[in-house]
């Protein structure tokens, strides 16, 4: 039976709202008639066979009709309830006038928090519909490293509000005990063998270097000495007044303080990967957020481990203007010369970069995988809003979708969005050498809601514990607004800002100079009219997650999504029973107090490694290090000097089929 691609809302709905759009009908007016027609559709199709329910079309219909059901019954009510109230005021019986006027207070609530435009849950192109022209190694290839155990599925994101961060009483996800750094490292090991098509580290990373010296100088030449990398990582909450302390930056914890930012655990791994295997010096990498600072606790956690890497601080801000950065080993940053002209604005709008932008070499684009509530999401290219020197990018929210956080006023395609200057610049996008997203945690809202489990396959309420890379900028943030979409849908208590109706607009744009508004011409240089920035598409479906290079490698012509670890066997490119033949299978006694055995087995020969690490990420021991073993059962014994408390045992297999770990919590008592 031929699989149906996932739709949108039927297409006369799309066809009456972008006519309805062009010849500007109120949109109140375009609501009503949507919203009648919606629910018409909804119910025909329903009805006779309520199956169709869950059909991925019924589903984006269902919020939009739901919406419209809520406004009528809280406008209606609202208004009976105020006659009823005044009818018995006038007879005398206030008892009754008191619940009639509380229930037109409550209904006029409900009203005015529903009376928003609603946005349309899927994109307007479709699935498999690519544009733009791929770039990378691997054109328009995404890679996606997911492995459970690199986060901690008991995460609960609490701590002492109102105190000081400490890590030994507090349950955040940027605590340690909450990121497993050896699967991170392999995560991002694998991914960047993967994106470049090699089979090793170094392999990969110098056919990365030469690739973009290929393309922005023509020179087909690997890193250099002294060449100088800028990690620019997200970091927005360091602004906020009473979030840190004077004078070092360590971290505070307000209310629902665990938003989703800079994780240092996919910092490090990219480091150890760049240090080790691209052999660039530590002291030549620098790390920061270039509006904002990082948290000393941060600093610390990356300075354990590469103690030259060179932290980037901003003290040219208001809340830190008095800061000596050079005394907590800072690397400050400077308002530099180089100017972003934003081309919606015919030239009146434009903003310095900062200085670190001018002298780096290469730029890596660390983002979060996020919802936005004015921007629908925000990844690679919001990144750089935090990359010009005014105290914040408020002067760029009217040109997204929802600049006020509740109305989708400047929705749809075909808007001028500043997103695809900054993925042109030279110095920005036209610079960066390896786009990532860190998704080991995710938040639905940029900077106002935490970090939340996913109910998509395959992480069934589990922390998504994902990396994304790519060498195409458009394609990876198509790929990451397509999980977005999926699990941010505004079902389940969960908001709905990556199915905003235009939340790829900007996609399409840097894609496809035909997409471009009218009398708009690209120049964020001032001078040089962009070309495709890289290729748009969205999947056939949320379950298989193929785009046109996967479903056609020969004549494909968009994104090719490829996994790695356990996305391996969720993109179907492995059979998930070769997993469960290779590493631990169970460890006993357990708890233990003299010794533990750990068998595992391996389904061919393979090269192992296995270690026990505290949970603070400490190892303590090696028992197995880089030995060559046959396919079989083993077991390998612990014997324990350790004190009391948790220890995680950890095991690399590698082998011509996967590189895997898996590893078990041990309880030691005494």
């Amino acid at each position: 039976m031929k699989k149906k691609n996932e739709k949108s809302l039927p297409s006369f709905l799309w066809r009456w709202k972008i006519f309805f759009e062009t010849i500007k009908i109120p949109s109140r007016i375009t609501f009503f008639v949507l919203g009648i027609a919606s629910t018409v559709w909804f119910l025909v199709r329903v009805i006779p066979k309520p199956s169709r329910a869950y059909y991925p079309c019924m589903r984006t219909a269902a919020p939009f009709m739901s919406s419209f059901v809520i406004y009528l019954l809280s406008l209606g009510t609202a208004s009976f309830a105020f006659r009823r109230f005044r009818q018995k005021i006038r007879e005398a019986r206030y008892g009754l006038a008191v619940v009639f006027f509380m229930a037109a207070v409550v209904c006029t609530v409900i009203y005015y928090v529903n009376d928003e435009k609603v946005s349309f849950a899927a994109p307007a192109d479709g699935a498999n519909q690519p544009m733009g022209t791929a770039r990378g190694i691997m054109p328009g290839r995404v890679v996606w490293a997911w492995d459970s155990a690199a986060t901690n599925a008991y995460c609960t994101n609490s701590g002492d509000e109102g105190m000081p961060y400490n890590e030994s009483t507090s349950d955040y996800y940027f605590n340690p005990k909450n990121n497993d750094q050896g699967v991170i490292d392999t995560m991002m090991a694998e991914a960047i063998k993967k994106l470049a098509g090699k089979n090793t580290e170094e392999e990969a990373w110098e056919a990365i270097f030469c690739y973009f010296n290929q393309q922005k100088h023509a020179e087909n030449r690997g890193y250099q000495s002294g060449e100088i990398i800028f990690i620019k990582v997200n970091q927005t909450s360091m602004s906020w007044a009473g979030n840190f302390n004077y004078p070092d930056f360590s971290r505070n914890i307000p209310a629902q303080y665990d938003i989703v930012e800079m994780n240092p655990f996919s910092a490090v791994a990219l480091i150890k990967s760049l240090v080790e295997k691209a052999h660039v010096p530590e002291e030549k990498i620098i790390i920061g957020e270039s509006m904002r600072n990082l948290y000393k606790d941060e600093y610390d956690y990356i300075k354990k481990y590469f103690p030259k890497v060179n932290i980037l601080g901003n003290n040219l801000l208001s809340n830190v203007s008095y800061f000596d950065l050079i005394s907590i080993d800072r690397l400050p940053v400077a308002v530099g010369t180089d100017t972003i002209f934003y081309s919606g604005t015919n030239g009146t709008l434009k903003d310095n970069l900062y200085d670190v932008y001018s002298y780096a070499n290469y730029v890596i684009n660390i983002a979060n995988l996020k919802g936005h509530a004015i921007a629908g999401v925000t990844l690679c290219a919001k990144n750089h809003f935090g990359s010009q020197t005014r105290s914040s990018a408020a002067h760029l929210h009217d040109f997204l979708l929802a600049p006020d956080e509740k109305t989708l006023t400047n929705g749809g395609y075909g808007k001028y969005r500043p997103f695809v200057d900054i993925m042109g610049h030279p110095k920005l996008g036209g610079n960066t050498l390896l786009y990532i997203v860190d998704g080991l945690y995710s938040g639905e809202e940029g900077y106002k809601a935490p970090s939340r489990k996913w109910r998509m396959e395959p992480f069934n309420n589990n922390y998504p514990a994902s990396l994304f890379l790519s060498l195409d900028p458009v394609a990876i943030e198509s790929v990451c607004l397509d999980f977005l979409r999926t699990e941010y849908d505004g079902t389940d208590g969960r908001k709905n800002y990556p199915n905003y109706y235009g939340a790829d607009d900007y996609l399409h744009q840097a894609a496809d100079k035909a997409n471009w508004p009218a009398g708009v011409i690209y120049k964020p240089d001032g001078v040089n009219e962009i070309g495709s920035l890289g290729v748009h598409e969205h999947w056939n479906n949320a379950k298989d997650k193929r785009y046109s290079r996967n479903l056609d490698p020969v004549n494909g012509k968009g994104i090719e999504l490829v996994g790695v670890c356990q996305a391996v066997y969720a993109m179907g490119e492995k059979d998930p029973g070769k997993a469960e033949q290779n590493g631990i299978e169970s460890v006993y006694p357990n708890p233990a107090a003299d010794y533990v055995n750990i068998r595992y087995t391996l389904s061919e020969p393979s090269e192992i490694s296995m270690d026990i690490y505290s949970v603070s990420g400490s190892k303590v021991t090696t028992l197995v290090y880089q030995q060559h073993q046959l396919a079989g059962n083993y077991t390998e014994r612990w014997t324990i000097r350790q004190p009391a408390g948790i220890y995680i045992c950890r095991m690399r297999v590698s082998n011509s089929l996967q590189t895997v770990e898996s590893s078990y919590k041990i309880q030691v008592i005494k």
